[in-house]
């Protein structure tokens, strides 16, 4: 059976495998007890075994589900065939292990090599036993809490067509806004209003186009790096510009992913080819996309979002 790491198994039956000796079964019930009143799902034998199972099937399955083993180590358990094999199974599993040592006693060469590297507390008796419920929880929380990271990512891919209206409404804003702009400084400052006209008049077709370049470029930069994630035209399409981590992409991305674009955008076959690229990309990543490593998704905070949502909701309460 291949062996599976504990955080990456959130959903399992048990916290902890109580491993001891039939010769310390006061000791084990005590710290079972104590565990499950602070909410920690123990599986322990004999009480967990099922009728007509043996111990052997039913402490696989049990070490195959918990994050946690503690072992009684003791003078009875120490040359256990039992508790050796149970160790070894929770290594493979690659399960946490605490050894909760209640004797003066020297760990046999079998559990000095499966124990090795393993967390462990010195106990005469259990005074020690509140230190080894919090190495427990402290053990949970961080197990929880990398299963947390883990968590898989969901992305909501804009479709292609939302994202060609997209771009038609923002070829239109972001292509006016220098004639806004000029027109405005013209209205209030009228002695501009001569050099602004002679400099459209002689400006050539290469100047014009980079001029209008850079104007898109820093309006759409700017509206993709700001706490809106999207330009205009993306926010009428209910889109954002994420990482694919799903995270606010930073300006030095947004840069990037601008330049490659319209640098594609320039040459049209190179732009045919990333728009295709964008369609068998399963998260409808366009080169620009690919080398800045963002996507453009559908907003899931958005209010139209939760309509759709609230809608279906009610209609499956209906």
């Amino acid at each position: 059976m291949s062996s599976q790491d504990p955080n990456t198994s959130p959903h399992k039956a048990y916290d902890v495998f109580i491993c001891y000796s039939p010769m310390d079964k006061l000791v084990a019930d005590t710290v079972c007890a104590q565990l499950e009143a602070k909410g920690i799902r123990c599986w322990i034998a004999p009480r967990d075994l099922l009728q007509n199972v043996s111990y052997a099937d039913a402490s696989i399955k049990a070490i195959e589900n918990c994050h946690i083993m503690v072992v009684i180590l003791s003078f009875s358990s120490n040359d256990s065939p039992i508790i050796i094999r149970d160790v070894n199974k929770a290594v493979t599993q690659k399960l946490r292990i605490i050894s909760y040592r209640i004797g003066d006693v020297i760990p046999s060469k079998s559990l000095i090599y499966l124990l090795a590297g393993t967390q462990e507390i010195n106990a005469i008796d259990n005074r020690m036993l509140p230190s080894l419920i919090r190495l427990v929880q402290d053990d949970l929380s961080e197990l929880n809490s990398g299963r947390q990271e883990k968590k898989k990512i969901i992305l909501y891919p804009a479709k292609m067509g939302e994202r060609f209206g997209a771009l038609l409404i923002d070829g239109i804003i972001g292509f006016m806004i220098p004639f806004f702009l000029l027109e405005i400084v013209k209205f209030y400052i009228p002695s501009t209003s001569l050099m602004i006209n002679n400099m459209w008049e002689g400006i050539s077709l290469g100047n014009l186009l980079l001029f209008l370049f850079l104007s898109y470029f820093c309006y759409s930069t700017i509206m993709e790096a700001s706490r809106w994630k999207g330009t205009f035209g993306k926010k009428f399409c209910d889109l954002i510009v994420t990482t694919t981590s799903n995270t606010k992409a930073s300006i030095l991305q947004i840069m990037l992913r601008n330049l490659v674009k319209w640098a594609f955008f320039i040459f049209i076959l190179p732009f045919l080819l990333t728009v295709i690229l964008a369609f068998v990309n399963p998260n409808k990543q366009a080169f620009h996309d690919l080398i800045s490593d963002t996507v453009v998704q559908k907003n899931p905070a958005s209010w139209r979002r939760y309509k759709i949502t609230k809608t279906i909701q009610n209609d499956v309460i209906r």
